[in-house]
């Protein structure tokens, strides 16, 4: 599972490790904007403080439940111009959140080579990092997790595919399954939306993203094993969170 989001990312922004822009977080009702705490007990009001967080983000705003939540369940994307954002929608993502803690983030725009591979969500790198007895940090596997359709994520248990990354080459390799128990454990050589193959295609930034996950594992070294989730973007990795329990058996 995914750690406690609202610490993570203040931790490793003091660390200047590059983050997804953290707008806003909550703790049941009581909601943090701007190093200021606000009550906001109803959907009505809600409606008000997002619609603040849409103009100060300039599109899409992702919210994100900030514990306790996984394969991608507890995260929605409201956009500006959606005509989803009316106040049924608003009232049920309220109950959500005022229930529980959430992160409120900015979207990503990832780097052109994944997204043309599949422009419906945000594809992002899982990779492992081991710190053996003698603290040397090791990067393990990676894959790249696409989603399949018109979702908004890319987990594999809600429908995506990964995709062997060959770490050394920096290249993908030729098939992509998806979850034997959730999507029937179909092998693709190709993205089913876009068509583009796989194997032998160039990830950018393959070499700073290893780079980023051992440093970020460098300032936890307790944690001997994290799976890391990383977005590409055009001007490099951006790291997105860490997992404890990462199904290491996939990168297996």
């Amino acid at each position: 599972g995914r750690p406690d989001l609202i610490p993570f990312h203040l931790f490793f922004k003091d660390k200047q490790i590059p983050l997804p822009k953290l707008l806003a977080y909550n703790i049941n009702a009581l909601f943090i904007h701007n190093n200021k705490v606000q009550h906001i007990p109803d959907p009505a009001s809600f409606m008000d403080f997002l619609d603040l967080l849409l103009k100060e983000a300039a599109g899409p705003v992702f919210i994100k439940q900030s514990t306790g939540s996984h394969g991608g369940k507890g995260i929605f994307r409201i956009n500006p111009e959606d005509p989803g954002v009316n106040k049924q929608l608003m009232t049920e993502i309220h109950q959500n959140l005022i229930r529980s803690s959430f992160i409120f983030e900015t979207n990503l725009h990832q780097h052109p080579v994944l997204d043309a591979i599949n422009p419906s969500c945000i594809n992002t790198i899982r990779t492992d990092t081991f710190i053996d007895k003698d603290l040397r940090i090791e990067n393990m596997a990676a894959y790249i997790r696409f989603g399949r359709g018109n979702i908004h994520v890319d987990n594999i248990s809600s429908g995506g595919c990964a995709v062997d990354l060959d770490l050394t080459k920096g290249t993908l390799q030729k098939y992509g399954n998806t979850s034997l128990t959730v999507s029937g454990g179909e092998t693709y050589t190709s993205h089913p939306l876009t068509g583009v193959a796989f194997e032998g295609t160039a990830i950018p930034y393959v070499q700073e993203t290893k780079s980023l996950v051992k440093r970020a594992a460098g300032f936890l070294p307790s944690l001997r094993l994290v799976g890391w989730d990383v977005a590409v973007t055009a001007g490099g990795p951006v790291l997105i969170e860490g997992n404890h329990d990462y199904d290491i058996t996939g990168l297996d």
